[in-house]
């Protein structure tokens, strides 16, 4: 992985992204809503070493913040921390990354959630009309792929499914990692 760095002294915090070539664009049809459900299990679902509530807990005591994004063709995992908890953060965001446990009891509630969203977004006049919109202008292509093809798929999808996508695209060679704030290259280096 390619690594850009900026140290800044002003403030105690450290930030730290690491970006992934892979997005929505390469979620088969099929697997619609994959991304979303992906953004919450990543942190929401826990890890091998830390149960789902564990892991929630232990990143609120510390107030590390680690986010996961996934975009049409770029995914990221952000972790903001105060510069004392780096090192610490670092190696929960690795395990995050390396070694997710996606709860099945956590997907469960994740694709009620977003089913209920999906639902909820068809009675939203502005949102269909934009929705509807998008679709017509990239006709055939990932970016006009109908969402409410999730209220079909979401249902069929998964923990072998995630697995599959971070397998397939969430590896060094697709990455790339920014780190700035109140650390020296040599520490975040470590």
């Amino acid at each position: 992985a390619q690594i850009f760095f900026l140290e800044d002294k002003e403030l105690p915090l450290v930030e730290a992204t690491v970006y992934v070539k892979a997005g929505i664009v390469d979620i088969d049809e099929d697997q619609t809503g994959l991304e979303a459900l992906l953004e919450e299990m990543l942190i929401k679902g826990g890890t091998e070493n830390y149960a789902p509530e564990e892991l929630l807990t232990l990143l609120d005591e510390k107030a590390i913040e680690i986010t996961a994004s996934i975009d049409e063709e770029v995914s990221s995992l952000t972790l903001s921390v105060m510069r004392d908890d780096f090192a610490q953060g670092m190696a929960l965001m690795a395990e995050i990354l390396s070694r997710p446990r996606f709860d099945a009891n956590v997907l469960d509630v994740i694709k009620a959630q977003q089913l209920a969203q999906l639902q909820r977004e068809n009675e939203d006049a502005q949102k269909v009309a934009m929705r509807e919109a998008i679709a017509w202008h990239f006709n055939g292509h990932p970016y006009g792929r109908n969402p409410m093809h999730g209220l079909e798929t979401i249902p069929t999808l998964a923990i072998d499914d995630m697995r599959k996508f971070l397998e397939a695209f969430f590896v060094p060679a697709n990455m790339v990692v920014a780190v700035s704030g109140d650390i020296s290259l040599e520490d975040s280096l470590s």
